[in-house]
């Protein structure tokens, strides 16, 4: 998930076995934070490490799932 506190200027965020997400600075600089986590529901004890990072006015958030790439409808019956 990921929780934006845009009176902070930060971003908080937690892995759940998701690709990363893309974060790109107002200067245009994109990275990629580490996060790490079972997937989401794969154990009813998992825990999940969060992780806060600067947001400030401007930034942007580019999350996609795998399950795009997973989806039925291309000719060979995956995307």
């Amino acid at each position: 998930y990921a929780l934006a506190d845009m009176e902070a200027g930060t971003l908080t965020l937690a892995g759940a076995g998701a690709l990363p997400p893309f974060l790109v600075s107002p200067d245009g600089a994109v990275s990629v934070p580490v996060l790490q986590g079972m997937p989401l529901a794969a154990a009813p004890q998992a825990e999940y490490a969060v992780r806060t990072v600067p947001f400030p006015p401007g930034s942007a958030l580019l999350m996609m799932s795998d399950g795009l790439l997973e989806a039925p409808g291309h000719a060979d019956g995956v995307m």
